[in-house]
């Protein structure tokens, strides 16, 4: 899982990222690939778009219900898995943010392209 993270930092640093999108981006996704490698995942969720899927919704399930974390922070994982999935190839994940975690009056909504610098 380094060696997919190191990549993915080597991407984020010749992408039109600002730096703290560049940051933010890098750290959720380090910590997604940790918990990818020590979930119980059907699948490869580096390489089967399906798998990406569900483990994207287990990990979303995750951050709400064990970490209790902010709409807005899963939703910032989220838009960090995004990038992430496109850059690696597999495409964005089907995913939905959560309601209350935008300044888009609550409601869900697909997760959108990153911030460019």
């Amino acid at each position: 899982m380094e060696a997919v993270h190191a990549r993915y930092i080597v991407q984020l640093a010749a992408a039109p990222l600002d730096d703290n999108t560049r940051r933010t981006y890098g750290s959720r996704i380090r910590q997604y690939l940790a918990w990818v490698a020590d979930a119980d995942l059907d699948g490869d969720p580096l390489t089967q778009p399906a798998a990406r899927d569900g483990a994207v919704r287990d990990y979303r399930a995750h951050l709400q219900t064990v970490l209790r974390r902010k709409p807005t922070t899963v939703n910032l994982a989220l838009a960090a898995l995004v990038d992430f999935y496109t850059r690696l190839g597999l495409g964005p994940p089907e995913a939905r943010r959560l309601a209350g975690g935008s300044a888009q009056g609550g409601q869900q909504h697909d997760i959108g392209p990153p911030r460019r610098a």
